[in-house]
């Protein structure tokens, strides 16, 4: 941190240095956030070469710095494109903070590489205003919070270990109050290319739905809730097409009362090994 204040000339050199060693992961996130702070060109590369050794909280720190300056977000999604840096490491928050340069080549490349994006339509934004007013009124029950997880969630959500890896894994989420309403009441706000869905139609009329697994030259494997897979052969196939709509759906405030709303929320709010706020 006092590196980044005082910015001497061989300091990115002992910054890198300190990321790449394999010591405190508090000491080498504080190395990374410091970089952000100096302006040399080689900074990116110089980060992204050595991407898949990091923890994953110094990948989520680098990709904070990465996506901070205009060009270097640009290097930042062309590694993703290249394979380099795995597409789960941008949150939709990066991609939210990246989309407010209201760059064209940003925007684009996040387009290709990442996902898509959309801004909340007026009616679900007073929705989510209106959950956030009436959850902040009272506190929520973490325990009773969890039983609306098992019952809503955990179909296609990870969390603490519970669930099913259908949708994105919520432990390395940002689950703050903001970001669990949108996500939940807004789920086709942004949505990663893994995420789209794929509609298939077979030639015996049957409709199959689901985000692929896996896909090779003779099948294409769609996975459901629950972690359910089903294996189509291609030549049973009579059309297909993505959708570029999440599998969760809108319209969870009609099966959650703002009551379970709550005690969802506090619910994961958590951290292991501390207790959730009360409001």
């Amino acid at each position: 941190r006092s590196l980044a204040l005082a910015k001497p000339a061989n300091g990115v050199e002992v910054l890198l240095d300190v990321l790449n060693r394999d010591g405190d992961i508090d000491v080498r996130r504080a190395a990374a956030a410091a970089l952000g702070g100096y302006r040399s060109h080689s900074i990116p590369d110089a980060i992204l070469k050595n991407w898949q050794s990091y923890p994953p909280p110094v990948r989520a720190e680098c990709v904070n710095v990465l996506r901070s300056r205009r060009d270097w977000a640009l290097i930042l999604l062309a590694a993703v494109g290249r394979g380099g840096v795995p597409r789960t490491d941008l949150t939709d928050n990066v991609i939210l903070a990246m989309r407010n340069f209201n760059d064209r080549r940003i925007n684009e490349e996040i387009e290709r590489v990442w996902g898509r994006y959309r801004q909340t339509p007026e009616q679900l934004a007073r929705l989510i205003e209106k959950m956030r007013r009436m959850i902040a009124d009272q506190p929520g029950d973490p325990a009773k919070g969890k039983l609306v997880f098992e019952k809503n969630c955990m179909q296609c959500h990870r969390f603490q270990g519970r669930g099913h890896r259908v949708g994105p894994e919520l432990d390395g989420a940002d689950r703050s109050v903001d970001y669990l309403l949108t996500n939940i009441l807004d789920p086709n706000r942004v949505i990663g290319q893994p995420y789209y869905q794929r509609v298939i139609l077979l030639k015996n009329g049957q409709l199959k739905t689901g985000i692929v697994h896996a896909e090779d030259d003779r099948t294409i494997t769609l996975k459901r809730e629950n972690e359910t897979l089903e294996v189509i052969p291609k030549e049973e196939i009579e059309q297909a097409k993505v959708v570029e709509k999440s599998l969760m759906p809108e319209g969870l405030d009609k099966n959650i009362t703002p009551e379970e709303f709550r005690h969802l929320i506090r619910y994961l709010e958590r951290r292991e090994g501390k207790r959730p706020t009360a409001k």
